[in-house]
């Protein structure tokens, strides 16, 4: 579990860790995050929708959030931006825009791909509840025990037992599956409902729906789903009954089944890579990680991981791919701790025997460790489309750096720690003079703010004057020089 001490050091590595980091205190914890579309597209920023849960003490009603965030694009923020936070305070950058007054707890929430206003929710009932976030009236400032809770879209029925945390969305077909703790998994699909989705009056009781696939094998609660990217058939599961279960709904019973996959240890989390999918992903309550080769399960009636390890010291409550690089995962526990982990990595000067990462018992796949939660990671999501982007949150306990209630936090890793070595360093040779002697590459501006000649980096035109050189946050944090903001459309920072 993540210490003062540890995340002190942490925090003093971020402007060479990440190209940007945002903190967000928040004053109820929250269960569920998630992306959502991009609203504007500005020079040095966009601005897109996240989907937050807030799950308060029953002094007033728990809240699905769709929130505003400015999302600084890559090799914009300086060193000061991306440190000058404080832990218990409210980012600019991140706004409440319209809330859902949500009938009990949102344990895990989905959008639909195809439909990105459609959210699906689970909560501590047998039912589902499906929201078109963009027709529900806004209940922002609604507050107090008497408010009137929000009236879903459409409902979900057909477990006989409260289905919690399992919830998967298909791509691109609009399909949902649940798990619960009747031990079943169910399907539903959405195409018929979407005209009534898209033009239901606001506030109207929605219908109910009833799954047209049930799923039967697991022995115990089933704690998490996933589908099969592009399939409408193929999914996985994992439950309290130590097993990992493949389906195909167009097949009676498993398609495959891994009995004790992490020996007699309840699985948390699945996910099935969406760029080489015949790899697959556990997560157990012991911290440990099994990445799965499909094609090796069915030959064997004992089938192994092909990697495996134990890096964390409490349970594995999610993981997820890299949507982006096909090597990549990431894994976050109740230790309060991230893992980001590149399974091609390793054999290096770095990782050898003898070497201080080997010493220190750290695995040559793990890439980076985020230690910016001050409680469980209770949820996090690449960015879909931005590398190496991550939003994530926590539920915090009450000590000498947290006043309590939830973090969530945007970062995004600094892409000299996941490139190739050589480009890195072909790269930083053009800064050897900053880095050696704290001198910049280029002359800056006048100081009457006559702009220097321009350059262009990662597609975004920027001014040299606003430059200490051009180049990844963790150089500029380096080299001694006062660290100098490029977002000039952000708001201003919060005060130190």
């Amino acid at each position: 579990m993540a210490t003062t001490e540890q995340h002190d050091r942490w925090k003093s590595l971020i402007p060479f860790l990440y190209d940007w980091f945002n903190h967000h205190h928040l004053t109820w914890p929250s269960l569920s995050c998630r992306w959502g579309p991009v609203v504007e597209e500005k020079t040095f920023k966009r601005m897109r929708k996240l989907y937050l849960s807030e799950r308060t003490d029953g002094s007033e009603p728990n809240k699905l959030i769709t929130m505003h965030a400015s999302v600084c694009k890559p090799r914009v923020a300086s060193a000061e931006v991306i440190t000058g936070y404080q832990e218990n305070s409210f980012s600019p950058y991140v706004k409440a825009h319209s809330v859902i007054l949500h009938p009990g707890e949102v344990n895990k929430i989905r959008e639909c791909p195809s439909h990105p206003a459609i959210v699906v929710t689970h909560t501590d009932a047998p039912q589902l509840y499906v929201w078109n976030v963009d027709r529900q009236r806004n209940r922002l400032g609604d507050k107090g025990t008497k408010a009137k809770l929000s009236e879903p879209d459409l409902t979900l029925v057909g477990h006989t037992d409260n289905a919690e945390f399992a919830l998967g969305m298909a791509n691109p077909e609009p399909l949902v599956a649940s798990g619960g703790k009747d031990s079943k998994v169910l399907v539903w699909s959405l195409a018929d409902q979407m005209t009534s989705l898209s033009h239901q009056s606001p506030g109207a009781k929605g219908p109910s729906l009833q799954p047209n696939t049930t799923l039967e094998g697991h022995a115990d609660t089933v704690e998490d789903v996933v589908w099969l990217k592009g399939s409408e058939h193929e999914l996985a599961s994992v439950g309290d009954d130590y097993a990992v279960i493949l389906w195909d709904t167009r097949a009676a019973g498993p398609a495959t089944k891994i009995d004790g996959a992490h020996g007699e240890k309840d699985l948390h989390c699945v996910d099935w890579n969406p760029l080489n999918t015949d790899l697959l992903a556990t997560g157990a309550a012991d911290g440990s990680l099994k990445v799965w080769d499909r094609r090796k399960l069915s030959s064997s009636s004992a089938p192994e991981a092909i990697f495996s390890c134990q890096h964390h010291s409490e349970p594995i409550m999610r993981l997820e791919w890299s949507p982006t690089a096909a090597t990549c995962l990431a894994t976050g526990s109740e230790d309060h701790v991230i893992n980001v982990w590149d399974l091609a990595r390793g054999g290096s000067s770095a990782d050898a025997p003898g070497s201080k990462r080997a010493l220190a018992g750290v695995p040559p796949e793990l890439m980076l460790q985020h230690c910016g939660h001050h409680g469980a990671v209770t949820d996090f999501q690449w960015s879909p489309d931005d590398p190496f982007t991550f939003l994530s949150i926590s539920e915090d306990e009450e000590s000498a750096m947290s006043e309590g209630g939830g973090t969530l936090q945007m970062w995004r890793v600094n892409d000299m720690i996941y490139r190739p070595e050589a480009e890195v360093l072909a790269e930083l040779e053009q800064y050897k003079t900053a880095i050696l002697e704290g001198k910049p590459k280029t002359p800056l501006a006048a100081a009457n703010g006559t702009p220097a000649p321009s350059e262009t980096v990662n597609g975004d035109l920027k001014q040299e004057a606003a430059l200490t050189p051009v180049a990844p946050t963790g150089v500029n944090a380096g080299v001694g020089a006062a660290p100098v903001r490029l977002d000039s459309d952000m708001p201003e920072a919060p005060a130190a």
